[in-house]
């Protein structure tokens, strides 16, 4: 039946024996139609790893798997599940922090990631947009925002402390 399913091609993933397509319907490559031989499998998008000089970078991944093109695509925010009442220019701004996103290449980097694991007071922060939730953890005393979902965790250091209060 997958194969009903099937909508456009992604022509960004190039393989020799796998053809990957959108779920017709949809914008966006959360989830995934691999096609290899006549094998057809549904695959959810878990790799947010960016390599450096690819044609893939965070605006990309935002766009495509998260449907997040502009603040305008953000139409909610929680923190520790209450809601944040964002202005326009709040999730402008959130939007620009997460095209900061990154996996950690220094040790510096690396070793905030794994104190960000042991951290007790953080803060959950739930961004909605139309297609999903979107779940991160912030760290107040340092404003570390941090994206755990699939195989790889990205963090970034927010420009603003909108949140803290």
């Amino acid at each position: 039946m997958l194969r009903f399913k099937k909508g456009e091609k992604i022509t960004e993933f190039r393989d020799e024996d796998i053809e990957w397509y959108k779920l017709k319907g949809s914008d966006n490559i959360k989830t995934l139609i691999r096609k290899k031989g006549k094998v057809v499998e549904k695959f959810d998008f878990t790799n947010y790893f960016i390599e450096d000089n690819s044609s893939i970078n965070m605006q990309w991944l935002l766009n495509n798997v998260f449907s997040i093109s502009s603040g305008k695509d953000i139409l909610s925010v929680t923190v520790d599940g209450r809601s944040f009442n964002a202005n326009e220019a709040q999730k402008e701004s959130l939007y620009n922090d997460l095209l900061s996103l990154h996996y950690p290449h220094t040790d510096e980097e690396k070793t905030i990631m794994e104190n960000m694991s042991v951290i007790s007071n953080f803060r959950e922060i739930n961004i909605e947009t139309e297609d999903q939730t979107l779940s991160f953890l912030l760290c107040p005393s340092n404003n570390y925002l941090k994206f755990d979902s699939g195989v790889y965790s990205l963090f970034t250091i927010l420009s603003n402390d909108y949140f803290i209060n």
